[in-house]
């Protein structure tokens, strides 16, 4: 017998999310909910805006359990490398390839932070990235395509910590997106 996977709509993964308080959440949880939701074109016609600078990111929905973000990458653009201190990250993504990379804290001291790379990976269409609480991670568009990806971060994201490899600097910084009426 084959295994059939619910599809979820916004409105029950807005439910899903409910159900749990948000320091039990599992990023395996947030996972399958996230694979399971149903990407219809009609929610990221609206948010789909590129940037020369630097990807662009759009708010879609925040509750008081998660932010859903749409980002935009031209290609060549990356993320800092960058925690979500106490916010589970799950990226999905909706079009073009994903470059995801993982870091390890090596040495830390007060002055200099010191991070060695765990893992490298491409991600295709419906393919999904995670981030663990106090994970390290850096995104990017390698890929000569443009990139569109759906981010959730359960407990809103407000402020990352960045961390520089060259000066072994760490800085708080706030997460800044657009909004989208």
């Amino acid at each position: 017998m084959k295994l059939v996977r619910t599809r979820l709509g916004i409105d029950d993964f807005i439910l899903e999310t409910m159900r749990s308080p948000i320091d039990q959440l599992q990023v395996s949880q947030l996972q399958t909910w996230v694979a399971d939701l149903d990407l219809k074109d009609d929610l990221f016609k609206h948010h789909i805006a590129f940037c020369s600078q630097s990807y662009h990111r759009t708010l879609v929905c925040r509750t008081s359990r998660f932010d859903m973000l749409i980002l935009c990458w031209q290609p060549g653009q990356s993320s800092t490398i960058h925690d979500h201190a106490d916010s589970l990250n799950v990226t999905r993504v909706y079009r073009g390839e994903l470059t995801s990379r993982a870091f390890e804290q090596v040495d830390s001291s007060q002055a200099r932070c010191c991070l060695e790379l765990l893992d490298e990976e491409r991600l295709q269409q419906n393919a999904i990235a995670t981030v663990n609480r106090h994970q390290i991670h850096q995104l990017t568009n390698t890929s000569d395509e443009n990139l569109v990806t759906l981010h959730l971060y359960a407990r809103p994201l407000k402020t990352i910590q960045t961390y520089c490899p060259q000066s072994g600097r760490v800085n708080q910084m706030p997460v800044q997106y657009d909004l989208v009426a």
